[in-house]
């Protein structure tokens, strides 16, 4: 079973979300451009509290390498998933 982390979406994580996004034919097929209005503000602090809009968090294993993302619009305790795609080899 592999380990992973749940981070927010940086602007380094677009090349590997979009290569993910490529081997994940079921998933929204989204450019570059759409994504960034995704990434997290490098201001931004690591435990800060999300407030209701957009957000998206990639999931990276112990090595650093990036295995999967979720896109989302959250709103209160709820959140509506919006994109989410993992490359094969690790589903």
């Amino acid at each position: 079973m592999m380990t992973v982390t749940l981070r927010r979406l940086a602007a380094a994580h677009l090349h590997a979300i979009l290569t993910i996004q490529q081997l994940s034919p079921e998933a929204a097929v989204w450019q570059d451009q759409e994504w960034q209005a995704f990434v997290t503000p490098e201001d931004a602090m690591p435990g800060e509290k999300l407030h209701a809009g957009y957000c998206a968090w990639v999931a990276e294993t112990e090595q650093g390498r990036t295995v999967g993302v979720l896109a989302g619009l959250f709103s209160g305790e709820e959140i509506e998933i919006l994109n989410l795609a993992v490359p094969p080899e690790t589903r």
